[in-house]
């Protein structure tokens, strides 16, 4: 019974070391932090409804090529390997204030739908052969994209913890926990009312996989 008790204490200990604490609401977007998160990890968490139709929002995301136009601080795109699946394996190159390093995100990641909701999730990828010397590699956690069809829009759901990699000052992960998921929604929401969205292949896919 003691081991019991033990085991339910720390249970609890793991359990609220992992809750996710209001912030504030901040240019119409809910803003969260994470309770005891690791001095090395840049956790936030982005909660927001943008008026735009939730397949608009998915071919947006889907648009690799074009990606790098409108996500803040993303150079690149690197498709690796397409396992299939609405399954990748792929790399992102974000740039970071002078005189820090780049990062790398190399990453596995999927997709998936269900019912009304779409989630575009990620997680680290080991392979040394695709980690580019002149940037710092990044370790992700979590990497949780969830789309939700709602009345009058899309909700979104932006969840992230992860090592960024080296050492970053601390207004830089402000800016990283504050600023860069808020920022991401908005130009997701601009960029689906501009017209300029485009059907990618990798959209097809993904209508053709939900289908059968």
């Amino acid at each position: 019974m003691r081991l019991f008790h033990v085991l339910l204490f720390f249970i609890s200990i793991s359990i609220s070391a992992n809750e996710w604490k209001f912030l504030q609401t901040y240019e119409g977007v809910d803003l969260y932090e994470l309770q005891n998160s690791s001095e090395y990890a840049t956790p936030f968490k982005a909660i927001g409804t943008i008026p735009v139709d939730i397949s608009s929002v998915i071919k947006s995301l889907l648009d690799i090529d074009k990606k790098h136009e409108w996500a803040p601080k993303l150079k690149s795109v690197e498709l690796h390997k397409d396992l299939g699946k609405n399954t990748f394996i792929f790399s992102e190159y974000y740039r970071t204030p002078w005189p820090y390093y780049d990062r790398q995100f190399l990453l596995m990641g999927e997709l998936k739908k269900e019912g009304r909701t779409v989630t575009f999730k990620a997680k680290n990828y080991k392979d040394e052969k695709l980690i580019h010397d002149d940037h710092v590699l990044a370790s992700v956690e979590i990497l949780d994209f969830v789309l939700e069809e709602v009345s009058g829009g899309t909700k979104i759901t932006f969840t992230f913890n992860g090592d960024m990699g080296g050492w970053i000052p601390s207004f830089v992960s402000n800016i990283i926990r504050k600023k860069w998921p808020l920022r991401f929604i908005q130009a997701l929401e601009r960029l689906s009312k501009s017209g300029k969205i485009r059907t990618t292949d990798y959209y097809i896919n993904y209508m053709k996989s939900i289908e059968n």
